[in-house]
């Protein structure tokens, strides 16, 4: 090996060393952040007895004006009510049929997406319309911390009428 070249080694060697130093102290000058002790810290609120929920995995798809779901699975577990059920807000209405029924509107999943647009800057969103989607519905099975007694969920869509989907509500030991 030539001089020059062990000199071009040993200069990176020495850069690497310094390097690792600087981070080295760099690291002791970080002020680390606080963390709450455990003993300050308060578990999350659990949903209580008769706070369920229905999960639904549905398949929608769009033939022109007629939309048909097929659910692909529902499960019932204990879990919150999600906050579409207190906006109640579109043009589709979930419709929970029990002892007390329960109505809330949503919207269109098919409908409400919007897309980023790429030429125009003053208006970076456009709304776009699917034909196909994989959804996920959540209906909640209580009211006012009480259990709906419920029996079927079925979507409706209010401008046309139509039902979209149907499903009996399982019963859960």
């Amino acid at each position: 090996m030539s001089r020059r070249r062990l000199l071009a080694l040993v200069a990176a060697g020495v850069a690497v060393a310094l390097t690792v130093v600087e981070v080295a102290v760099a690291q002791d000058q970080l002020d680390l952040p606080d963390f709450l002790k455990a003993d300050d810290q308060r578990p999350v609120m659990t949903p209580t007895a008769g706070q369920q929920v229905l999960v639904l995995e549905v398949d929608l798809s769009a033939d022109g004006d007629k939309v048909s779901g097929r659910v692909r699975s529902q499960n019932v577990v204990d879990n919150f009510a999600p906050k579409s059920v207190a906006r109640s807000g579109g043009d589709w209405e979930v419709r929970v049929s029990g002892e007390k029924p329960l109505t809330y509107a949503i919207p269109n999943p098919l409908t409400d997406v919007e897309i980023e647009r790429l030429d125009d800057d003053k208006r970076p969103l456009q709304g776009a319309e699917l034909q196909t989607l994989d959804w996920t519905l959540v209906v909640p099975l209580y009211a006012d911390g009480q259990p709906l007694g419920a029996t079927s969920v079925e979507v409706v869509d209010l401008l046309t009428g139509a039902v979209i989907l149907k499903v009996d509500v399982p019963t859960r030991p």
